[in-house]
């Protein structure tokens, strides 16, 4: 996002919101090929159960984070585009 909006002349820092997406993002990819680990591994059922529960929380987390980080840079581009 902020690289379009470079592209447009507005230059926005980055924001605190999109450090942390980055490190959800990564979190959750840890644990997704985890998941796939288990699944290859054969673990009992009960192991692949709470693997399969703990990514598909860590994908929602994903999610709403990208959302709030969406929001945090909206917000902040909003009032800029007023100004110009």
């Amino acid at each position: 996002m902020r690289l379009m909006m470079s592209r447009k002349g507005l230059i926005m820092g980055s924001r605190v919101s999109g450090k942390l997406k980055a490190w959800v993002y990564a979190i959750s990819g840890i644990v997704g090929l985890s998941m796939l680990t288990f699944f290859e591994i054969t673990v009992s059922a009960q192991a692949t159960d709470i693997a399969l529960t703990v990514t598909t929380v860590f994908f929602i987390i994903s999610a709403v984070v990208a959302l709030l980080s969406l929001g945090d840079y909206l917000s902040a581009l909003l009032p800029a585009k007023k100004e110009k």
